[in-house]
């Protein structure tokens, strides 16, 4: 997964967009993005990317890819969980992995 993918996928992610507007005008009103205001003071816009720290949040489309990657080598819930929560994030990845 590249990052121009990441981009390109973040610019076609409704969601996502509203974030960024929501992140940059500092106005945490919008019900589309609720999963996402308890997160508010970890959140910035980098490149066209929503971060969370250092982590990608993952548009959508990318969210079960990303997973797919994780677990690649079959090391286990507890491994996969840690090596996927190192690079990216988005609500439900403790479930979905």
């Amino acid at each position: 997964m590249t990052l121009q993918e990441i981009q390109a996928e973040t610019e076609k992610d409704s969601t996502l967009q509203s974030l960024i507007k929501v992140i940059e005008t500092d106005c945490w009103t919008d019900s589309e993005i609720l999963d996402y205001k308890r997160l508010k003071d970890e959140l910035l816009v980098y490149s066209g990317v929503v971060l969370r720290g250092n982590r990608i949040v993952v548009p959508r489309k990318l969210r079960e890819r990303a997973v797919e990657l994780a677990h690649v080598g079959h090391q286990g819930i507890i491994k996969t969980k840690r090596f996927i929560r190192e690079k990216v994030w988005f609500p439900g990845i403790d479930k979905m992995v």
